[in-house]
């Protein structure tokens, strides 16, 4: 327990920093009410300040707050999920419409061989076929969610045609960065990486 002194006297203080004998103690630590405004007397040599503190207290437990701090963020990472698979399954369908406003102006694809998409050339290969996914199938989605922005992780097995060249159904791991623009989530970043099998 903290104290402190006044007229040269040693007064014990309560957790909210008021004497123990000050009816202000008495108010705030047993019945913890909602607001409670106070004045402390320090005293030193020569002089004597005043300060007030102003305390809100609430009645909720913490727990009910992070409670529904957990919820909403639980919400958002569900949200995110889902515009995932929508999103995935947009590119399998070679629906544009759909899959566009879910692509941030500055997306960035880098593929399994490292070459590099900006959203224009990767929606535009999908449109006209020079890119078509045959199958995209994404298991369990991870995601890390940082006020306005998220960063999923997850493994999908995948076959793809890209050009004159069919790569056969493989397993993938993708990473991709999400931001929150303008009240929407959209995927602004993308990287596949093939895994490889066990030797």
């Amino acid at each position: 327990m903290e104290a402190y002194t006044v007229h040269g006297k040693l007064r014990p203080a309560c957790s909210s920093g008021v004497s123990t004998a000050s009816p202000a103690c008495k108010r705030v630590a047993p019945s913890f009410q909602k607001r409670c405004i106070y004045k402390r007397r320090v005293y030193r040599p020569g002089f004597a300040v005043y300060i007030t503190l102003n305390i809100s207290i609430t009645n909720k437990p913490m727990s009910e707050y992070f409670k529904k701090h957990d919820t909403l963020h639980d919400d958002e990472s569900d949200a995110v999920r889902s515009i995932e698979r929508t999103r995935l399954s947009a590119l399998v369908e070679r629906n544009i419409e759909v899959a566009r406003p879910l692509h941030a102006a500055d997306f960035q694809l880098v593929t399994p061989v490292g070459m590099l998409f900006s959203k224009e050339q990767y929606l535009g290969a999908i449109a006209t076929g020079g890119l078509i996914y045959n199958a995209w199938d994404p298991k369990q989605i991870e995601v890390r969610l940082y006020e306005n922005t998220a960063v999923i992780r997850y493994q999908s097995s995948m076959e793809v045609t890209f050009g004159p060249h069919h790569i056969s159904r493989a397993e993938y791991w993708h990473t991709d960065l999400y931001e929150k623009r303008a009240g929407s989530w959209q995927v602004v970043w993308s990287q596949a990486t093939g895994i490889q099998a066990a030797a």
